[in-house]
């Protein structure tokens, strides 16, 4: 998993990518400061992060309304401004989390459209952590599922094997994980298996004693002589 920068440093290392470059347009500012909100947010607990969440919801409502939308993107950003300021004084219940992950997530895309690619990994990075702390369901911080499947062909054989792999990983709090996983595995013939030949050995001219003795009426094995 790639590092999680602080807003600022993924701002600086965008802009670095392209050295002739010197923002992003309008929408530079608002994006800096919702994604400062939700990296303050992921690190605050408590009367702490209640206070931030109802400045930064002021601070973001202040920003919004001297903005006016010249294309349809941000009037969408502007949309998505709003959410997340109902959300945030609220980020600590499921709905208010969940108003805030949507709008982080439509902002962090007009972000990689434009090319902020780090900073929009940043925003992402840090609403989830921000909103994983909300104790909307007890005892996950945050849950992570990974699917996966690996095929190969066997020429020399000619077969083919698909084998599966689930992996989970359940986050409790900030010290404590748990993961857990199930794959499957194939092991390909060695070139003794793949060239063996079947062996047979077979006596012949032999007397099967037991079976004659069984014919002339012998109902004991003493009576086999």
């Amino acid at each position: 998993m790639l590092p999680l920068q602080s807003p600022l440093e993924a701002y600086r290392a965008d802009l670095s990518r392209n050295p002739n470059r010197t923002d992003f347009g309008r929408s530079d500012t608002v994006w800096l400061l919702v994604a400062h909100c939700l990296h303050r947010l992921s690190r605050a607990q408590g009367e702490a992060r209640r206070s931030i969440a109802e400045n930064c919801a002021l601070a973001i409502g202040d920003l919004a309304s001297t903005v006016s939308p010249d294309t349809p993107d941000e009037a969408e950003m502007i949309t998505q401004l709003a959410r997340i300021r109902a959300g945030l004084p609220l980020i600590d219940t499921r709905a208010g989390a969940s108003d805030v992950v949507a709008s982080a997530r439509a902002l962090a895309d007009q972000m990689a459209e434009a090319g902020a690619l780090w900073l929009a990994y940043s925003a992402l990075g840090h609403v989830r952590i921000a909103a994983g702390a909300a104790p909307g369901i007890p005892l996950v911080r945050a849950v992570n599922t990974q699917l996966a499947a690996r095929y190969e062909r066997f020429s020399d054989i000619e077969e083919d094997v698909t084998k599966p792999k689930v992996a989970l990983t359940w986050e409790v709090t900030d010290w404590l994980r748990f993961r857990g996983g199930y794959s499957e595995g194939f092991r390909a013939p060695n070139l003794e298996q793949i060239n063996a030949t079947e062996i047979r050995r077979v006596e012949e001219n032999l007397t099967d004693l037991y079976q004659c003795a069984l014919n002339q009426g012998a109902t004991t094995i003493a009576a086999i002589n």
